[in-house]
């Protein structure tokens, strides 16, 4: 899907594009680090060595981030990695980023962020703009990895054409949509479409709204585009870059990124202000059962202004294949395979999923998130879900998502059937 290793190198990394010298400590790592990235055996191994005779694991995030980045066909920095860290089951970048993840103890040296932000930036220097050299941030660094696309490489539409639900000739009766439907007003956004573009800015009875599918985690949210303190509503897009396998968004005013499964900013103006995006109600469905349901709907137009191939089932088909992630994220929750398809929810300081599988056929069952009972129910199609309060039927707004991904941002979360 989207290339994972030594991608940098075509973008032409080199020993002289890393970040400018500093003092003391901090400019003998980097001067380090420079040597190292040269790709030549030769130029590595003393600096390696001094890194290494330093017995401090501030440097590991920036050698697993050159392990990905830079030939290394004697394996001499994964060999310092394991040196540094007592760690030998780690054979690969994925495998390293991975153990990164489980210890967030480990700091790295006062310049990494900038070393990184340098890094990123010879794929392209727009990424400069969203990693802060030295600021605080809502996430580790560390952690964000590169998904092989330049900043908005996967095209957001912003405002599409729209056509009435009985023009819409186009559409498959069996097709999932997303769904949304505020005040009067409907609209439904054909996946086979969003595939290909991932972020939707629109707008539905007045109401600015983004739509934010992450193929890799499986997960469609829709998020209101108002924040507190932004003159406008948010504009937002691909980043390019990732944080536990899930896509992080970027603003287009503040350049801040968040965190897609979550709507949070981590980092940025917005990230200061603590600001996290309000989800709105989206339903995923079939299309017949949609514009049953909702006959005045609006639906996406194919005309994107984009060249794509809107087929049914033409867009990542070997990753939905793969039956693993292609991202780091460690898969520590193995109640269900990690590509497993569940809807999730998050009441009341609990959260809860429930495999789709269990939905087949419109099933209908109570259960309980925390202390709330709930009514769970299945629509014609599994991925339709409903969730509500069993004693006022209040609606509890959740989301579809990979069973990897949900485990991953909830940690201990309750499972259906277990």
């Amino acid at each position: 899907m989207y290339p994972t290793r030594r991608a940098l190198l075509s973008a032409g990394l080199a020993a002289t594009a890393l970040p400018a010298r500093a003092a003391g400590e901090e400019d003998e790592i980097l001067d380090a680090l420079r040597l190292i990235a040269s790709g030549d055996a030769d130029l590595q191994r003393e600096p390696l060595k001094k890194l290494e005779l330093r017995r401090k694991t501030d440097v590991v995030a920036a050698l697993i981030d050159l392990a990905r980045y830079v030939d290394d066909d004697e394996d001499l920095i994964l060999a310092t990695l394991a040196r540094l860290t007592g760690n030998l089951d780690a054979d690969e970048w994925l495998d390293w980023m991975n153990w990164q993840q489980l210890r967030p103890e480990i700091a790295s040296f006062p310049g990494y962020a900038g070393f990184k932000r340098m890094l990123f930036g010879l794929a392209d220097p727009r990424f400069a703009e969203l990693i802060p050299a030295r600021g605080a941030s809502g996430i580790r660094p560390a952690e964000i990895a590169w998904s092989g696309i330049k900043r908005d490489g996967v095209p957001a539409l912003t405002e599409p054409r729209t056509v009435m639900a009985a023009e819409a000739a186009f559409m498959a009766e069996d097709e999932l949509v997303f769904g949304v439907a505020i005040g009067k007003s409907a609209r439904a956004y054909p996946a086979r479409i969003v595939d290909w573009h991932e972020v939707v800015n629109d707008s539905v009875d007045g109401t600015p709204l983004c739509l934010a599918y992450c193929v890799l985690t499986g997960a469609p949210i829709v998020f209101d585009r108002r924040v507190s303190g932004a003159a406008e509503p948010l504009r937002l897009e691909t980043s390019g870059l990732l944080y536990r396998s899930n896509k992080l968004l970027v603003d287009t005013a503040s350049n801040s990124l968040w965190v897609q499964f979550e709507g949070r900013a981590v980092t940025g103006t917005m990230f200061e202000r603590g600001a996290v995006l309000k989800r709105l109600p989206l339903v995923a469905t079939r299309w017949s059962e949609w514009r049953k349901t909702h006959p005045a709907s609006q639906v996406l137009s194919l005309e994107t202004g984009h060249a794509r191939d809107y087929g049914p089932g033409k867009a990542h088909v070997a990753y939905r294949a793969n039956p693993l992630p292609l991202f780091p994220v460690v898969l520590a929750d193995r109640r269900l395979n990690p590509k497993d398809p569940v809807y999730g929810v998050r009441h009341g300081g609990a959260a809860r999923a429930w495999p789709l599988a269990a939905l087949e056929g419109g099933k209908r069952f109570e259960d309980r998130i925390g202390d709330a009972r709930v009514v769970v129910e299945g629509g014609m199609d599994r991925r339709d879900v409903r969730v509500r309060h069993a004693d006022n039927g209040r609606s509890l707004e959740g989301h579809l998502a990979y069973w990897f991904a949900w485990a991953s941002f909830n940690p201990g979360t309750g499972l259906y059937g277990t």
